[in-house]
């Protein structure tokens, strides 16, 4: 658990550093919109390269599959270098002096143009003469820097092949960071590779189902696809989709049928800024219907953070994995369906603005309704305002398995007018503190919800530990009545507040004490610190001792601290 959450925070520490905001371009045909990922660290060293005789390639960090290339292998003075696919010919291959002349054969590149390093002078090969213009230098975030301390460029940030070379003033964008490779041969892309510029839902309508799409660094803005089935999306480190508070969806399995996409998976991307519908996601897998959407898609290795509604809206077997979800404005996941996988996710700060009312309809970490097969494991679900975790109407099958869920302004875990659930190994800590309201704001809810199990948990500091509730509802029943039935609490360690309550609550039924006596509701063999707490147990529609709660029949092999 903890190896998890620690991938996936440095995951979303490095998705942070990545983002910088261009301050010049090296054209007027770059794109005004890009977002250039501040440089990390090179795939080879640049530094080591000077003076070690070796020929090598240098790979475009904008562009992985393209190369430093010198047209048609000419030998003419004054040529332009430009970018192309890698290839590993004598062409693309440069042997960097320990003086500073980057050699190609018997030539050098150089600074063209005014030989000064003004913006926008062309990188020609020359006759080597040892001039300025002719000695670069590198650095640790892969720059190739030349004369007056401009780097080598790909102007406009043109991703094209034949794309001119040029020098520019050094801006931390990945048009101006280079890998370099002494072993390139022949170097592929398994996938189409798509630039910020390009329009990714035309490229998705030009090729067949079941493409890979390489999203290479930088914001395509505005930009919603409906991808075929078996699409994958896959993000270089810095691709953003940014609806520009505009674009309802990043990925969307389209309207009205008759047939979804299925199988798709998106992958290490950074979605943000889109202005979905109520309760629909950035990226929208179905509707309220689940089978009105995608089957089986994946979502993995994303941030996704700062959309106006829903961060995710799950369908039919779609997985959530080891995602960073975080300030959207209503919840981070939603969604209905049939063996949902939710795993590995950190899901924080959502409805962080406190817009959406989640004592009764939405809001929080996550919500989800109608679902068979639910699981829930291994997540990291923390300040949110609302529930950690919320399954409201006619969920069945679910497993909530070892989340740590702490900090939430409402329960922990809230599984509500639904069905048989299994809770189990989960560490809660410090929720529903804010909501102050009767049995609701405990560490695990169970309401109005039969044939559920609660085991080995450790609850700490919550506003009540774990509870039941059963009051009226008269939603519609999928399964059999909303009634708080076989509620079977044991093996957990509960640390109490010197407030709120262990227990089961009861409000309006006609059959009142039911609840506490025939409907096999029962608390066994848990652990209590009550930290001072003289009445923490709720229990025949009163507050009771330790003792009295013994008395009823409750925890008699259960351990009581004071």
């Amino acid at each position: 658990m903890e190896g998890t959450l620690h991938r996936i925070r440095a995951l979303a520490a490095t998705f942070v550093s990545l983002l910088v905001v261009v301050t010049a371009c090296s054209d007027a045909t770059a794109p005004a919109s890009s977002v250039a990922p501040q440089l990390g660290t090179p795939s080879f060293s640049l530094s080591s390269v000077p003076g070690s005789g070796t020929a090598v390639s240098f790979v475009s960090q904008m562009a992985p599959d393209k190369c430093v290339d010198v047209p048609g292998a000419s030998t003419t003075p004054g040529t332009q270098v430009q970018l192309y696919s890698c290839n590993g010919n004598a062409n693309q291959k440069f042997t960097w002096l320990s003086t500073g002349p980057l050699k190609y054969g018997s030539l050098c590149l150089a600074v063209g143009g005014t030989g000064t390093g003004a913006n926008l002078d062309a990188v020609v090969i020359a006759t080597c003469t040892g001039a300025a213009n002719q000695n670069w230098v590198a650095t640790s975030a892969g720059q190739i820097v030349g004369i007056n301390g401009k780097c080598l460029d790909v102007g406009g940030w043109k991703n094209a092949n034949g794309a001119a070379l040029d020098v520019y003033a050094c801006t931390g964008g990945a048009n101006q960071a280079w890998n370099e490779s002494p072993t390139v041969s022949s170097t592929t892309v398994s996938g189409v590779v798509v630039y910020p510029t390009d329009n990714l839902q035309a490229k998705v309508n030009a090729n067949p189902a079941g493409t890979t799409f390489l999203l290479r660094a930088g914001t395509y803005s505005a930009q919603s696809v409906v991808p075929k089935t078996g699409d994958v999306f896959r993000g270089d480190p810095g691709a953003i989709m940014d609806g520009a508070n505009s674009a309802q969806y990043a990925f969307t399995a389209g309207c009205c049928g008759p047939s979804y996409p299925n199988n798709v998976r998106v992958h290490n991307i950074v979605i943000q800024n889109y202005n979905s519908p109520d309760h629909f996601g950035a990226v929208r897998v179905a509707d309220n219907d689940p089978a009105a959407g995608g089957t089986s898609w994946t979502v993995d290795s994303c941030e996704i953070r700062y959309n106006a509604r829903v961060g995710i809206r799950v369908g039919n077997q779609t997985q959530v994995l080891n995602n960073y979800i975080h300030h959207n404005g209503e919840v981070g996941l939603t969604g209905a369906g049939a063996n949902i996988l939710v795993a590995g996710n950190e899901i924080a700060y959502n409805n962080y603005q406190d817009k959406f009312d989640w004592t009764w309809n939405t809001g929080g970490g996550s919500k989800f309704v109608q679902t068979n097969g639910l699981v829930v494991r291994n997540n990291f679900s923390h300040n949110n305002e609302g529930p950690g975790f919320w399954t409201d109407l006619n969920n069945i099958n679910t497993t909530y398995d070892g989340n740590r869920i702490q900090d939430n302004a409402d329960a922990g875990i809230f599984h509500e007018i639904s069905y048989a659930a299994v809770v189990s190994n989960n560490v809660i800590a410090r929720n529903g503190l804010k909501t102050g309201r009767w049995l609701y704001g405990a560490g695990i809810v169970i309401s109005a919800s039969p044939d559920v199990e609660v085991y080995g948990n450790t609850l700490t500091g919550n506003y009540s530990g774990i509870v039941g509730i059963q009051q009226v509802r008269t939603e519609a029943a999928q399964y059999g009545p909303h009634l708080l039935n076989n509620l079977y609490v044991h093996d957990n360690n509960v640390t109490m507040l010197s407030t709120g309550w262990q227990g089961i609550g009861q409000g309006g039924m006609s059959d009142a004490s039911s609840y506490y006596t025939t409907r096999n509701n029962r608390f066994v063999h848990n652990t209590y610190t009550l930290s001072g707490n003289t009445y923490p147990f709720q229990w025949m529609d009163g507050v009771h001792t330790a003792a009295q709660w013994k008395a009823y029949g409750e925890d008699v092999t259960g351990t009581f601290n004071p």
